[in-house]
């Protein structure tokens, strides 16, 4: 599983998608009405009429007729009409916040002598309409229904997901049931790399090398430019003891910016194994100059020199090598190669 486990490491990264918030609104409530006493509530109505009504003359001014004052009649106790007890009208108030109560003091009329002082007859004052008032309800949209759709998926967006799938599954150990959802990807976008890759590499895995070679050459065609793709397709033509097509797959990236050391070993690898040796040698020689702390590319280089019959730059390239990390066996092909040398 190391190949798979590279392939997945190397194009997990890549194959993410960040989620969209979306915002969500709240409804609006009104405030609760809160129940005042019925004489504040009365006081209340009564000055919010007067102050409209006020707002109202001052406004149009044209439309108030003037007083005039009638001449006051003598009264005797004769013609002194009977006082009625008076009457209290209470308006109805309109629903408003809370407010300080409001005290009204009654005027009180000042005792006189009937005989002496005449009384000024009762002012009737006509009733005065409040202007209308503009309701404005605010929507609430709580109440408005939210109608919630589904985009349809791009053909490029089921794949990923099928891909995900896939990845999960073979995770989980379940081999068939991944191949199945890679061939779905690809059915559904045959132009995404990542399920071919995994595809392909899951092949080689099973020795399966011309149907690797099958995926990876239809990727190619459609991904020039794709290093991976190349590069998987190089090995499975080196498994088929292709070397000269390795090479024909791998040399166009040669001065590709992301070429990794990886890939120039393997490329000088194909190239010796085609008999190329001038061509590995100089492929040896641009990489470490590159890569000056990879063992594996100084001791490549030194085979190389020992194969166009250099022995003095084959001693000192296995010399740098032992300088290098080096994995114990090719740590023990090195010293042999320069045992044999000396």
């Amino acid at each position: 599983m190391s190949l798979i486990n590279k392939m997945l490491k190397d194009l997990e990264a890549r194959d993410r998608e960040a989620a969209s918030p979306q915002a969500i609104l709240e409804g609006l409530r009104p405030a609760p009405v809160r129940q005042t006493r019925p004489r504040v509530a009365a006081a209340l109505g009564l000055l919010i009429v007067l102050a409209a009504a006020g707002f109202w003359l001052r406004g149009h001014p044209a439309s108030v007729p003037r007083a005039v004052q009638a001449p006051v009649p003598v009264l005797t106790p004769q013609t002194l009409p009977p006082v009625s007890a008076p009457v209290t009208v209470v308006a109805q108030a309109a629903a408003a916040a809370p407010a300080a109560p409001v005290h009204l003091r009654h005027a009180q009329p000042k005792a006189a002598r009937l005989g002496a002082h005449a009384l000024r007859p009762p002012v009737r004052v006509a009733a005065v309409s409040a202007l209308p008032v503009r309701t404005v309800r605010a929507a609430n949209p709580a109440a408005v229904p939210i109608r919630r759709t589904l985009a349809a998926l791009t053909p490029a967006e089921r794949a990923r997901m099928l891909y995900h799938d896939a990845v999960r599954a073979l995770e989980n150990g379940h081999r068939h049931a991944a191949e199945a959802l890679l061939r779905r990807a690809l059915g559904v976008d045959r132009a995404l790399i990542p399920p071919r890759l995994l595809l392909a590499g899951l092949a080689i895995q099973g020795l399966h090398y011309r149907q690797a070679h099958v995926l990876l050459t239809q990727g190619l065609s459609l991904h020039p430019h794709a290093l991976a793709e190349a590069m998987l397709l190089a090995q499975v033509d080196l498994h088929l003891h292709q070397a000269d097509a390795a090479v024909a797959v791998l040399q166009p990236f040669a001065a590709s910016p992301s070429a990794t050391e990886s890939f120039v070993a393997l490329y000088a690898g194909a190239a010796m194994r085609s008999g190329q040796m001038d061509l590995a040698a100089r492929i040896y020689r641009g990489g470490v100059l590159r890569y000056r702390r990879s063992g594996i590319l100084w001791a490549g280089l030194g085979v190389s020199e020992v194969a166009r019959s250099h022995p003095a730059a084959a001693k000192r390239a296995f010399t740098a090598a032992l300088r290098c990390p080096l994995s114990p066996v090719l740590l023990r092909y090195v010293e042999g190669q320069l045992e044999a040398l000396h």
